[in-house]
């Protein structure tokens, strides 16, 4: 007989205040069959100068199940991750981003696979991204995306939302700057495997400017490398052929518009390579080890109506 589980949901949080309760809100309002628990939704504010801390603490007081751990100081991910770890009590720990929304079924659809299948050990949902898919920069977040779930390409993902069996994790070295793809290399040397559930969605915000996707870019870059330089975790969505699919999956769907924005996300990501190269080359750790906020994710509500679906739905 297949068992209950129970789940503990971990999400670190700077300065969130916008999304932070709506994404409460979203959590205890999923749709659960009688074999899956909600037992707790632990946040971990980081070093917050807003209203994040009052408002988690506003459904604290209305619902055991939400725990509010301020840590005074930013620190990092790594450091909200460990934290998050030892509070977590659940069967299964899921990692979210603060920025982000689940849809109504996503923990269900999330957890199936570790209730049916012993030999997975942790789930990664499916990110979507809300970017207009016409504009130069939503062809960049759909396209990258759709690529970054191919099979041979799959990782823990926080930002998909990612369930852990808990008795796999162990504390991340504090030097790891990106977490969740040390999670994904730890489980793997455990003998377990690393799945897809696409119907367990959740909603996000792709950087809509220059900047803001030269900054991400150039750090999730920065960060891979620093993790396979200082662990050997080598992440193949990094590899000749994962760049590769990448850019096949672009060529495919081009038009003749599109293979124009093609050429420019060429330039952009070529861009960003070199400068993450030469900021590992010249030690500029520090910059990177804490994240710079991409302001328009923040705005990821702007983008659903009072339903909690997408507007464009």
């Amino acid at each position: 007989m297949r068992r209950s589980l129970r789940l503990s949901v971990g999400i670190p949080a700077f300065n969130e205040e916008t999304n932070i309760g709506r994404l409460l809100k979203a959590l205890l309002a999923q749709e659960l069959p009688s074999w899956l628990a909600l037992e707790q939704i632990a946040v971990v504010a980081s070093g917050c100068t807003d209203r994040t801390e009052d408002v988690v603490r506003a459904f604290e007081e209305r619902d055991a199940r939400v725990e509010l751990v301020v840590e005074p100081e930013r620190r990092g991910q790594t450091s909200a991750i460990n934290l998050l770890m030892r509070l977590l009590k659940g069967d299964v720990a899921v990692f979210m981003c603060a920025d982000t929304l689940p849809s109504r079924r996503a923990l269900q659809e999330l957890a199936k696979p570790l209730r049916s299948r012993p030999d997975v050990g942790a789930v990664v949902g499916q990110a979507v991204p809300l970017n207009d898919a016409d504009t130069f920069w939503g062809f960049l977040a759909h396209l990258q995306y759709r690529w970054m779930y191919r099979p041979e390409l799959l990782a823990v993902d926080f930002e998909s939302m990612s369930a852990i069996r808990r008795e796999l994790l162990r504390p991340v070295p504090e030097a790891v700057m990106v977490p969740e793809l040390y999670i994904d290399a730890l489980v793997r040397r455990q003998g377990y495997r690393v799945v897809h559930a696409p119907r367990a969605v959740v909603y996000t915000m792709a950087p809509t400017n220059i900047r803001d996707y030269m900054r991400q870019k150039t750090r999730d870059t920065f960060h891979i490398m620093h993790l396979a330089h200082f662990t050997g975790v080598r992440v193949r969505r990094r590899s000749i052929n994962g760049m590769l699919a990448l850019l096949v999956n672009g060529v495919k769907e081009a038009s003749i518009r599109r293979a124009w924005w093609l050429a420019c996300a060429l330039g952009l990501w070529a861009f960003c390579h070199l400068k993450a190269v030469l900021d590992m080359a010249l030690g500029r750790e520090a910059h990177y080890r804490l994240w710079e906020v991409v302001e328009n994710s923040k705005a990821i509500w702007k983008a659903f109506n009072d339903s909690g679906r997408p507007s464009s739905s």
